[in-house]
């Protein structure tokens, strides 16, 4: 099964569009989307749906689980915008939910990252307050030497 960011790659090469040229469309720094592509990793939820809004024609369900074709037959046919349709019942309510899911996950991390620093900071700090250092009085000499008479 291929992933989110070779799903991305595939579509950018059917299409024609340069990975920078989609940084710029979508608003992200240079290298985010490139970074994914090279690494195989996922990128912020954000960037997902701009790619969904700026591409109505491709499939938000095959980018993200490589479910189905990758371009819609009816690029209005994803709008999530149809009246009296919530995002649990849009047909592709399961890409909603995964966009959702990633976003928890993010926060989460970012939680644990914080609890992290926070703790690298405290053992600095500890670290620094037990490592002093040594000056010259407090050097240990040799003992004098004795000599036999």
């Amino acid at each position: 099964m291929a992933n989110f960011s070779d799903n991305l790659a595939a579509f950018l090469n059917k299409k024609g569009i340069s990975i920078r040229a989609l940084e710029q469309q979508i608003g992200c720094s240079n290298g985010v989307i490139s970074r994914s592509i090279n690494k195989g990793t996922d990128i912020s939820s954000q960037w997902v749906s701009k790619i969904i809004e700026i591409y109505p024609d491709l499939n938000p369900t095959w980018l993200l689980l490589g479910k189905g074709e990758m371009l819609l037959s009816n690029a209005t046919s994803s709008s999530i915008e149809e009246p009296g349709q919530s995002i649990e019942t849009h047909p592709q309510a399961d890409v909603w939910a995964y966009l959702r899911d990633k976003d928890q996950e993010i926060g989460r991390l970012n939680k644990e990252i914080g609890r992290l620093e926070a703790r690298i900071e405290e053992l600095e700090r500890n670290a620094r307050m037990h490592l002093t250092p040594i000056t010259e009085a407090e050097e240990v000499s040799s003992p004098p030497v004795l000599q036999n008479s």
